[in-house]
């Protein structure tokens, strides 16, 4: 028995996909016609708040549109649109996919850092953040349409600037203070503004990055919130902020790299060209991976890039990055021998301060 075709919602597929994937394009548009897929699109795939249910990621691939054309919105229809998402964040039991939809709206706005400006209600700036750091955690964030640059870039400076606007920092990146040590005795390490100590965390060694000072700043949160939507296999993960009750001090957690610096590792153990050569290969996609999420980082030298365990690198430090499409923060914080010339303007009109990829390639050159 032949079903009646439905209608549906996606354009006009010839414009966006090659002649060999109109195919799959035809069977996904079939798929979505089919009776017992429309009934199963009025059932909640998943839904925001319920992270520990499995996702159905077959139903979820099926749902998802393909990128629309650009999509201009004007400063009514955006307002319109971020009521509807704080309405939805507001009911728990609407589907992950709708908050999606909508979110993708929001993303693809000219002036959508400047929403931030407009959600007064803390808590609904809270629920918003934690529901993008939530798609962040499950990596759903691809699946949402964004015409000009990637969701990610754009969900993490909508995030920041947020978390700005907070008096605390998302309930979601703190870890219970009762399950890290406090670490006794002298820093492993140090630099900047901040000292490093080990301590464990669930039976794993971790590396607390403890800032020299009481407060939570707007630095601290940015780094904590950039760091948090990083997941790539030279990056080092983030596991959280640990908050000494008794001192009031706040540092980031990460795993205890137990092979140190690749600096260290260059100078003590005098390793073999090819030995170099992977370890320059693992960096450059790294730094990679950071570029094309938007993010400059602003700080690389050998010190930065820690070893595991297999001797694999994982970038760190993340105090220094920018975004590439965000206005340049002013600083002097810099390491002379990996920054590029262009960073020593004396003029006040030029690129001082500036940090950019092609400074951080300029520093890639003499990590090693």
């Amino acid at each position: 028995m032949a079903y009646p075709r439905q209608p549906t919602r996606f354009r006009n597929y010839s414009d966006i996909v090659s002649s060999e994937s109109r195919k799959k394009c035809s069977l996904l548009l079939w798929l979505r016609s089919c009776p017992w897929l429309l009934s199963a699109r009025q059932r909640p795939v998943q839904t925001f708040g319920s992270t520990h249910a499995p996702l159905s990621s077959p139903v979820l691939s099926l749902l998802v549109d393909p990128p629309p054309g650009t999509i201009a919105l004007g400063p009514t229809s955006v307002d319109v649109v971020l009521s509807n998402l704080l309405k939805i964040l507001r009911d728990k039991q609407v589907p992950t996919l709708n908050m999606m939809e909508v979110l993708g709206l929001v993303l693809n706005a000219d002036d959508f850092v400047s929403l931030a400006n407009k959600i007064d209600d803390q808590q609904d700036a809270e629920s918003l953040i934690e529901m993008l750091l939530y798609l962040f955690d499950k990596d759903l964030m691809g699946k949402i349409c964004v015409t000009r640059i990637n969701a990610n870039s754009r969900a993490r400076r909508l995030i920041i600037k947020m978390a700005a606007r907070l008096t605390t920092a998302p309930k979601s990146l703190f870890l219970n203070p009762d399950e890290i040590p406090i670490p006794s005795g002298l820093p492993i390490d140090s630099g900047g503004l901040a000292f490093v100590y080990k301590s464990s965390y669930h039976g794993a060694q971790v590396a607390l990055k403890r800032v020299r000072s009481c407060k939570l700043d707007k630095a601290f949160l940015q780094e904590a919130l950039t760091w948090r939507t990083l997941s790539h296999k030279y990056i080092l993960p983030f596991i959280g902020i640990f908050v000494e009750s008794s001192q009031s001090f706040f540092s980031l957690v990460a795993p205890f790299m137990e092979n140190g610096t690749l600096r260290d590792w260059r100078r003590n153990m005098t390793p073999s060209i090819p030995e170099i050569k992977k370890r320059i290969q693992e960096v450059a996609e790294g730094l990679v991976y950071l570029h094309t999420e938007g993010i400059v980082h602003g700080d690389l030298k050998g010190s930065n890039v820690l070893l595991d365990s297999e001797f694999h690198v994982k970038i760190s430090d993340f105090g220094s990055t920018k975004h590439t499409d965000s206005t340049a923060t002013k600083t002097w914080a810099m390491t002379i021998r990996f920054s590029a010339p262009e960073l020593f303007s004396d003029e006040e009109d030029q690129a001082l301060w500036k940090r950019t990829k092609e400074t951080d390639i300029y520093a890639f050159g003499p990590v090693l």
